[in-house]
């Protein structure tokens, strides 16, 4: 079953730059809005097997959080470095959320999926500022940046209308492309070409205007760590003294991100048919591939742009991060190896390779290899669940199993999915990488070994998609790398998929098929619940095709053992059974 899953520093922060929509936890389990049991029981009634079962994983991830605090704080609340790609002076954010409020406040920080979290200091899931940082060796400030929960930490809708955090799991509800796409749009318009401008002029006074009006505790928040009123005080004094620079170093900044989002544009996706907006769509998916590439264009040249850019659009689904190989192969197609992930997840934050925190980075790529995927949180039926388990073992256990010690042949393989975010690595971009990535990371820091292999792996004597270990697969729907399949039970019954619009972005999970509540005649219903951050996904547009991992005319395979077995089922009453009991194991991993 494919269910699961990117010169020269000098070209680095271009690299970087290209990166800006990539990928990259509450202390407590329950997110802001309160606390539930497992799945609805009372406090005074017996668990039932499956919540004993749930209860005592809990346990397991809260103890892998608490043995593990410095480094679970770091994925969750934690900068990854001492710059970002916007270079927002975190004070400068705070006033920009009043000033800009259809892209910046509250309520459009929610829609865009960094969904409110009472114990985040900031108040939203994954965003943070980072230390004080003198770019250029100038003046010091705190920035604005994203942190890995981002993408990395989701939440899921309890029984009793309650949330609880996935962390380490898919963020369904964060929409980067639309965020990002909408937050340059603004910048380009207020900061004009020049300071001559006059909007430019009238967007300085309105930020200067705004930052002399606030208390000085009101930036940071109560919340805030390491930060004081004082601290904050002195930050307003810089932003205000240096706010030409501020809003040039924001210029260049936002020139450079519009830039790579064209030159993609017009080598990848100009071209193709019904291709996807790079500036919109819909939560959960990135486009790293391609934009990661687009640096690579300096270091080859112009002329060669072609050879280490996608084919195509290459968008693809936000993995979960739980339980990964802290030295194995990564991303969709196997071709980013151990901390070479972790380094270009943070390299599409950080912006700057040397302002990239090393150690830090190192403590969350261990941390992830050790936290257990979150349980299930609805009811199983535990006779259905043994059965699916016989029927798991005897079809999709062949590939989808542990991938500690697998070469990267055995783990990728061509199932008959879109094929575009498989063709997306180019052999001639895989040195260039390579070298970028050891010279952010060289062999002489300890966090820093790769073998003869090397970070970056070419692709192109296999190209296809990892078929890992299915932990917490139920948190991570829409399925395939596209996340074009909204259930479970429409990956094992591909009669039962569509090619018509769906949403995503809801946190309403649909038990009986398991996956997110996905059909759009549901939206009004959805957003009276709380769902904020839902769009709709295309699946006719280019990269995101359902199709594979079997079909009404083909549901088998030869898996990774040499043996033929089933991949998909028909929707007839003898098989339904079949995969009722399947999708009952599958959400029990």
């Amino acid at each position: 079953m494919k269910l699961i899953r990117r010169s020269l520093i000098g070209a680095s922060t271009a690299f970087v730059i290209a990166l800006a929509v990539s990928t990259g936890c509450g202390k407590n389990r329950e997110a802001s809005s309160g606390t539930a049991g497992t799945s609805g029981t009372s406090a005074t009634s017996a668990p039932s097997a499956w919540e004993g079962e749930v209860r005592s994983r809990e346990a397991q991830i809260d103890k892998v959080i608490a043995d593990n605090r410095q480094s679970f704080d770091a994925f969750d609340s934690g900068s990854l470095g001492d710059a970002t790609l916007e270079m927002i002076p975190f004070v400068v954010f705070r006033a920009l959320q009043d000033l800009e409020p259809a892209v910046l406040s509250d309520t459009a920080l929610n829609s865009a999926g960094f969904f409110p979290r009472a114990d985040s200091a900031s108040g939203h899931n994954g965003i943070t500022w980072t230390r004080p940082t003198a770019p250029d060796k100038t003046f010091a400030l705190r920035y604005m940046t994203r942190t890995c929960a981002s993408c990395h930490t989701g939440r899921v809708r309890l029984a009793d209308g309650t949330m609880r955090l996935t962390r380490g799991g898919a963020n369904t509800e964060i929409n980067l492309h639309r965020f990002i796409g909408n937050l340059t749009a603004m910048l380009k318009t207020n900061l004009a070409a020049s300071a001559d401008a006059s909007e430019y002029q009238a967007f300085r006074k309105r930020i200067l205007d705004a930052l002399a009006s606030k208390p000085s505790d009101w930036y940071f928040g109560p919340n805030a760590r390491n930060v004081s009123p004082d601290d904050a005080a002195k930050e307003v004094a810089t932003v205000t003294a240096n706010i030409d620079a501020v809003l040039a170093r924001m210029r260049v900044m936002n020139n450079q991100r519009l830039g790579g989002f064209a030159l993609l544009q017009s080598h990848s996706y100009a071209h193709a048919p019904n291709a996807p907006s790079l500036v919109d769509g819909a939560p959960g998916l990135v486009e790293t591939s391609g934009l990661g590439s687009t640096s690579l264009v300096r270091v080859v040249g112009a002329d060669k742009a072609d050879a280490v850019l996608p084919p195509g659009p290459s968008k693809a689904d936000i993995p979960a991060v739980w339980m990964i190989d802290p030295t194995g192969y990564a991303n969709w197609d196997g071709t980013i190896r151990g901390f070479a992930r972790s380094l270009t997840s943070s390299l599409a934050v950080v912006g700057d390779p040397s302002k990239i925190d090393i150690p830090t980075n190192a403590l969350i790529q261990n941390f992830l290899g050790k936290l257990p995927a979150e349980p299930y949180p609805f009811a199983v039926d535990m006779a259905a669940r043994t059965r699916g388990e016989a029927t798991f073992r005897a079809n999709c256990s062949g590939c989808h199993t542990t991938a500690a010690g697998r070469s990267r042949n055995d783990l990728v393989f061509d199932v008959g999915t879109d094929p575009l975010r498989a063709e997306a690595i180019r052999p001639l971009a895989v040195g260039v990488m390579g070298k970028l990535i050891t010279s952010i990371c060289p062999a002489s820091q300890p966090e820093c070994s790769f073998d003869a292999q090397g970070p970056v792996v070419d692709p192109s004597s296999r190209r296809g998609y990892v078929a890992g270990p299915l932990h917490g697969v139920w948190a991570v729907a829409p399925y395939l790398h596209n996340g074009s399949v909204p259930t479970l039970r429409q990956l094992l019954v591909p009669s039962l998929r569509t090619d018509a619009p769906f949403l995503r972005g809801s946190v309403t999970y649909n038990q009986k098929d398991g996956g997110w509540e996905w059909e759009p005649s549901k939206e009004g219903e959805l957003r009276a619940r709380g769902d904020t951050a839902l769009a709709l996904h295309d699946p006719r547009q280019a990269g995101f095709a359902p199709g594979g991992h079997g079909s009404a005319t083909n549901q088998t395979i030869v898996d990774g053992q040499g043996k033929s077995v089933h991949m998909a089922w028909s929707d007839s009453a003898a098989d339904r059974a079949t995969v009722d009991d399947l999708i009952a194991y599958l959400l029990s991993l």
